[in-house]
């Protein structure tokens, strides 16, 4: 049977899994209609350009749906999630769930038993399943750092829509790349472990370089940087994995390995910004199919979300003081 999917607040939904969803050629999800909360908009960069049904009212659309994709404002997410949560309907939303993690951390709590996801694109880019294999197989040993070099935002195109600057308005640190930061961050959280603040001198030994921050993901010691020089090689995006060799993610998508001679061999096809956002959300829709009929899936959970959106808390805090 064909599940199917309401928005809630089109107008911030993300336009790669919108065009995923309606995308012809895909039978795993349809969208059932969508509903905006007043005075919020009724389409704007998503709805204008697409045949999808409006519906009068939530109540209809909560009915009508087997799971809700919310893509409000910031602030309305939580009720919104919280009243389909109550008529027993799976919820995938935008992210950051709320502006507080302090109200994110209380909706888990009172959602513990709830199917919940969170739009971070990061469990559907396909390098990712390449790097997840790379240390099932110990490709590098035993990992013993890593290393994130966000660039700035100038570097990594945004999504277009008005919705997602709630990230720079709460919790992000505003000279890095808001969307490419929480994906290094999100993956270093489903790779690694949690997330946490511990004495930076088991990530660097010999004292942190200016701008930088050292943290721990599961036990791995981590280190955020910045680059002071756009001309500088360090300026370039790269989450990077040290062990006996070292692995690194550059940008979204491009995946290398470090050879003997210290130079990188290339291990994914180079895509742009757009093609890893396209081929993701057509993972994306087959996820969120599973979500709605009650299956295993790959999307970030509500508890990943509330863990990432407290962590970027605290290194905003501790980026306030080092300059980063």
């Amino acid at each position: 049977m064909v599940m199917s999917v309401g928005v809630i607040g089109i107008e911030g939904a993300d336009p790669w899994l919108l065009d995923a969803l309606l995308d012809p050629g895909q039978s795993d999800l349809v969208v059932a209609g969508c509903w905006s909360p007043p005075r919020t908009g009724t389409g704007g960069c998503n709805g204008a350009r697409r045949n999808i049904q409006h519906v009068e009212s939530l109540d209809e659309l909560i009915a009508a749906a087997d799971c809700l994709y919310i893509g409000t404002p910031v602030a309305l997410r939580l009720p919104f999630a919280c009243r389909a949560i109550t008529q027993h309907k799976p919820v995938f939303c935008e992210p950051p769930l709320s502006k507080d993690p302090a109200e994110t951390g209380h909706f888990v709590r009172e959602a513990q038993n709830a199917r919940v996801a969170v739009n971070y694109v990061t469990p559907s880019i396909p390098a990712i399943t390449h790097l997840r294999n790379w240390l099932k197989w110990a490709a590098i040993g035993a990992p013993y750092r890593l290393n994130l070099a966000p660039g700035r935002t100038a570097r990594v195109p945004v999504l277009p829509c008005p919705y997602n600057g709630a990230w720079q308005e709460s919790t992000l640190l505003n000279d890095l790349a808001p969307e490419l930061l929480l994906h290094y961050l999100f993956l270093a959280l489903r790779l690694l472990g949690i997330l946490r603040f511990q004495g930076p001198y088991s990530a660097a030994p010999y004292g942190l370089c200016h701008g930088a921050v050292a943290f721990q993901a599961g036990s791995i010691p981590t280190i955020l940087s910045r680059c002071t020089s756009r001309r500088a090689p360090e300026a370039e995006p790269a989450w990077t994995l040290h062990g006996v060799g070292a692995i690194r993610l550059c940008g979204w998508s491009t995946l290398e390995r470090a050879a003997p001679d210290g130079s990188w061999w290339r291990e994914t096809a180079p895509l742009s910004n757009h093609q890893v956002r396209t081929l993701a959300a057509a993972r994306q829709v087959k996820e969120l199919a599973a979500l709605a009929g009650g299956r295993p899936h790959h999307l970030a959970t509500h508890f990943e979300a509330y863990e990432l959106e407290a962590f970027v808390s605290l290194l905003r805090r501790a980026g306030e003081g080092t300059g980063i």
